[in-house]
């Protein structure tokens, strides 16, 4: 399973695309912190066990907050979201929304599993496979697999904070040379992003004070 970092990154990618004229340092580490919140589940675990995978993993819960943010911004009568933030802080939930589902959940179900629908239903799926075109005289398409795992009584994920390990804790940070790269893409894509956007606040306010002079 991918280590938060990568999770992380990812979803500044996601962010730094998304949140186009509403980018700003704030904006992009909301995004990313978002993209960092399913693991969370991982102290739930402590209390509910086999919890983590499942109660922050699930599909249902970027699908709950998204229908919270709809009844705010559309059928409410004041919108707190909106009265607070305006178009800005919606934009930036909505993309917070997308990076934690793509960047984390997604991105989770494939090679280790998530529990999709807990707790509705308790059952771990994982997608495994390839999505390969062939061409052989016409074209087949080799696709991907959802595979049934266990439930939250007898599947367990280890994590840094599991209490016993026999060679210490361990909090991977990249796993796999594409996931360095993903690290590296991502640090350089956002620095470049939040030093335009200092730049152009500067040369804003800057523009603002001469003409008030």
């Amino acid at each position: 399973m991918p280590p938060v970092t990568v999770h992380i990154a990812l979803g500044g990618l996601i962010g730094a695309v998304l949140l186009a004229d509403h980018f700003d340092t704030r904006a992009i580490f909301v995004v990313m912190g978002a993209a960092a919140v399913p693991d969370l589940d991982v102290f739930v675990g402590f209390v509910i066990p086999g919890a983590h995978r499942a109660a922050l993993h699930s599909v249902l819960f970027p699908i709950m907050l998204s229908v919270l943010l709809i009844w705010d911004v559309y059928w409410r009568e004041r919108s707190f979201v909106s009265g607070r933030w305006g178009t800005y802080g919606v934009q930036v939930c909505w993309v917070a929304i997308v990076s934690m589902t793509l960047a984390h959940i997604v991105l989770d179900s494939f090679g280790s599993g998530i529990n999709a629908f807990w707790p509705v239903y308790d059952r771990y799926y994982m997608i495994t496979g390839d999505l390969v075109f062939w061409h052989d005289g016409g074209f087949t398409v080799d696709v991907l697999n959802v595979v049934e795992l266990g439930t939250t009584a007898d599947t367990h994920y280890g994590t840094g904070f599991d209490t016993v390990r026999a060679n210490g804790r361990r909090f991977p940070v990249a796993l796999t040379g594409e996931q360095f790269v993903l690290l590296v893409a991502s640090g350089a894509a956002i620095t470049r992003r939040i030093v335009e956007d200092l730049r152009t606040t500067t040369t804003a306010r800057t523009a603002e004070y001469l003409s008030e002079d």
